[in-house]
């Protein structure tokens, strides 16, 4: 439970929201790892708007947002849902080139991510600002060690302006 109020937040680095308990698990796999395991280790982990990706040093690459995912799983699901707006051989290379995929590396994009060293009001008017659901949050090594959402900020607000 967050122990702190609103005063000692605007001191905080992320690092600190960390160990206060506002990061959270995500599900992380790895470069190579099989479109079909991704969708299996989302069904088995954490509530997430994205899977992270991990090179062999357990360091962040990239991210498979659930849209992505959304996608493919309907282009897998539904194919002729989802190429029912093509019109010709090009304009469906597009579309299949676009959601489907053989591994993380594939569809992976660039990370949104968080320093545990970044101050905490910096990254929290960051996720306003760029309407973000969350960031991947990195040690110095970029290493992940967790995900600092919205609902998790939400849910902890309470707390964080106590005596306020």
């Amino acid at each position: 439970m967050v122990r702190n109020n609103l005063e000692n937040l605007r001191e905080m680095t992320v690092g600190d929201l960390c160990e206060q308990g506002f990061c959270t698990e995500v599900v992380e796999v790895r470069e190579d790892t099989p479109f079909k395991a991704i969708v299996e280790a989302i069904r088995g982990g954490p509530l997430f708007h994205s899977v992270v990706v991990l090179d062999q040093d357990r360091k962040v690459v990239g991210r498979v947002s659930v849209e992505h995912l959304y996608e493919a799983v309907i282009l897998d699901i539904f194919p002729e849902q989802a190429l029912s707006s093509a019109t010709d051989l090009e304009s469906v290379m597009e579309v299949v080139e676009e959601v489907v995929h053989n591994r993380a590396q594939d569809i992976m994009e660039e990370p949104n991510v968080a320093r545990v060293q970044e101050r905490a009001p910096d990254v929290l008017g960051r996720i306003f600002r760029e309407n973000l659901k969350g960031l991947v949050v990195v040690d110095g090594a970029v290493k992940l060690v967790g995900y600092l959402d919205r609902m998790t900020i939400i849910s902890n607000w309470p707390e964080l302006t106590a005596g306020r």
